[in-house]
């Protein structure tokens, strides 16, 4: 099993993180996988009345790692007098794991608290109100971890 991190892919393969353009619901494509904040994997399955939107978790294909949360002080001194300010910072990696032959593509949808703004290295593809969305292509068996960071309050 190959195990990188995406910022070195990134820097390997400029196609590696992939602007959006998915809309958001389920896929019923084999080599694309939508998931969620929680690692939770949407798909749509044929059924006896039309397609069956079904969500699912698997570990082994996406892993939400743990919360890390920091504070620290920062300063700004663009005013006339000094400003520090408290910041909290919570950070969290996402391994992704494309168990099939073929290349595939994940859309991680990663709710952003209401005040805070994203803090991660890569930024997401698309940031709609409150969602960012994260689009990853894995190499057949490749395996990744994503980085997403959020921050309160967000830089002056």
């Amino acid at each position: 099993m190959m195990r990188r991190s995406v910022r070195a892919v990134l820097v390997l393969s400029a196609g590696m993180l992939l602007p959006f353009s998915y809309a958001q619901q389920p896929s019923n494509a084999a080599n694309e996988f939508h998931v969620d904040g929680s690692c939770h994997i949407y798909e749509t399955v044929p059924g006896p009345k039309g397609p069956i939107a079904r969500r699912y978790k698997d570990r082994g294909i996406c892993d939400a790692g743990t919360v890390h949360e920091s504070s620290r002080t920062e300063t700004d001194m663009s005013l006339p007098r000094r400003n520090r300010i408290h910041v909290t910072i919570r950070e969290r990696t996402f391994t992704l794991h494309n168990p099939t032959p073929e290349p595939a593509t994940f859309v991680l949808e990663q709710k952003v608290p209401k005040g805070w703004e994203v803090d991660s290295d890569p930024q997401p593809n698309k940031l709609e109100g409150t969602v960012a969305t994260y689009v990853v292509l894995l190499a057949p068996r490749q395996t990744v971890s994503l980085h997403v960071g959020e921050r309160n309050p967000p830089p002056l």
